[in-house]
């Protein structure tokens, strides 16, 4: 359900509520003989609520705040791991499929959007946006731990200047707060020359925080049909080194962190028709 109201001519209010059902992974429903007769859809319920505002004709302010509670989500059955929700561990567990899982997790989200976005007058243009988020799962043990994409902080910032019809200039930058990670036993990992995960700390750690920066000029030829585009960008101008994941190191025997690729260069060209 939603409703809107038009407060003024430039300032619109809304509201809405919904529930919703998702089918499981199928990995999860295939993974243990038993978990495709007991795992039902996962649910949830939304509240949301916002406004919209014209600051100026070609520059507009929206607000959203919100509220989710999730329930049915597939959690593990077997002894020793009731502290795991396939929610909270992501790619952790995600490609292993064996375990047994039963529908009784819940979690809770709560946040906050908030974006301006100004439209292309006197050649400048841009959007900004930010997001405030606290993502939570619990499992079996009854326990609410961060989920697996709990950021807390998103912002994002696009800038561009059109000299002209035919050439542009834009940047973008971009900031998330450290997702978590579950640590590893470090003392047992090196006893067993191998990755233990510590489970009584599920999403204890983060990530150090993700930025990244990149700048493009795009140069337009119009012809009759179509449109030729050429640009060059570099990406990741500050050569930012944002970690991926962590891993034990077997050679090492250590933890480790792959990187992501630090700055480069981009050229090509499209056509639009």
């Amino acid at each position: 359900m939603g409703v809107s109201l038009k407060a003024t001519h430039r300032l619109t209010l809304n509201a809405g509520a919904g529930r919703y059902f998702q089918m499981p992974e199928l990995l999860n429903l295939t993974g243990h003989e038993n978990n495709k007769k007991v795992l039902k859809e996962i649910g949830s319920d939304h509240l949301i609520a916002g406004f919209d505002y014209l600051l100026t004709e070609d520059t507009r302010l929206t607000g959203e705040v919100y509220h989710k509670n999730y329930f049915r989500y597939p959690v593990i059955a077997t002894p020793g791991y009731e502290m795991v929700s396939m929610a909270n561990v992501g790619a952790d567990f995600g490609s292993d499929g064996s375990y047994e899982l039963v529908s009784k997790g819940k979690g809770k989200v709560e946040g906050v959007d908030v974006m301006i976005q100004k439209k292309v007058v006197d050649h400048v243009w841009g959007l900004v946006s930010y997001s405030y988020s606290d993502i939570r799962h619990k499992a079996l043990d009854d326990v609410y731990r961060a989920g697996k994409f709990d950021n807390k902080h998103v912002l994002n910032a696009v800038l561009g200047f059109r000299f002209n019809k035919g050439f542009e200039f834009s940047m973008k930058y971009r900031y998330a707060g450290g997702t978590p990670y579950t640590p590893y036993d470090e003392a047992a990992s090196r006893k067993a020359d191998t990755g233990v995960m510590d489970l009584t700390r599920i999403n204890d750690n983060r990530y150090d925080a993700y930025q990244r920066l990149d700048i493009r000029l795009d140069q337009r030829e119009f012809y009759k049909r179509f449109t030729l585009i050429s640009y060059m960008s570099i990406e990741n101008v500050f050569d930012q080194q944002n970690e991926i994941n962590a891993h034990w190191d077997n050679r090492k025997n250590c933890l480790a962190f792959n990187k992501q690729t630090g700055r480069y260069f981009v050229g090509g060209m499209s056509i639009e028709f």
